[in-house]
């Protein structure tokens, strides 16, 4: 009896674990993008639609958020490394923080990326109403989401997940079986 009841138990921990995985794998591969619409402090309306094709990560943040302010020099980082290839960093303020403090710190930090406001909460609002700071999603060029990372990036990862779109960026398919670099 003890014996099936064992059996029994590991043939559901095997079940439970294969379910994750195929959940996880599924919402990080299948989950496309919202359609949202960014009002930037330029006065640009971008559209995620639009950046299809691209590397995009939307960066949840606050200018009362010590870990986003500490964050802001990776970001910098990633935005030099990578904009050139096609990678888009937005900077979502969050509905609570105030316009003119986002653009006053934007400006003083000459921040190189596009920063969003998001007075009326619609974009917070599309990617399931995003309640911590710093919150990032990072989005294939297909229109998926492939990353979505609570608190600080650990820049490494990001780093290689970015590379391998930047990648898929440069080969497009001519015929079945073969790959023609873009050029």
């Amino acid at each position: 009896m003890l014996k099936k009841f064992i059996t029994l138990l590991i043939i559901l921990a095997i079940l439970l674990v294969i379910i994750f995985y195929i959940t996880n794998e599924f919402y990080y591969k299948k989950t496309v993008i919202p359609e949202a619409t960014f009002k930037i402090i330029n006065g640009k309306v971008i559209t995620l639609a639009s950046l299809r094709g691209k590397p995009v990560m939307v960066v949840f943040w606050a200018t009362t958020c010590k870990i986003c302010i500490e964050e802001i020099p990776d970001l910098v980082k990633l935005h030099k490394l990578y904009a050139k290839q096609g990678l888009e960093i937005i900077a979502v303020a969050m509905p609570y923080d105030h316009p003119a403090a986002v653009v006053k710190l934007a400006r003083s930090m000459k921040l190189p990326y596009k920063i969003a406001l998001d007075v009326d909460g619609e974009v917070h609002n599309a990617f399931n109403n995003v309640q911590v700071t710093p919150t990032n999603f990072l989005i294939a060029n297909e229109g998926h989401i492939i990353k979505r990372t609570v608190g600080r990036i650990k820049m490494g990862r990001i780093k290689q997940i970015i590379e391998n779109e930047i990648k898929k960026q440069q080969v497009a398919p001519v015929e079945a079986g073969m790959t023609r670099l873009k050029g």
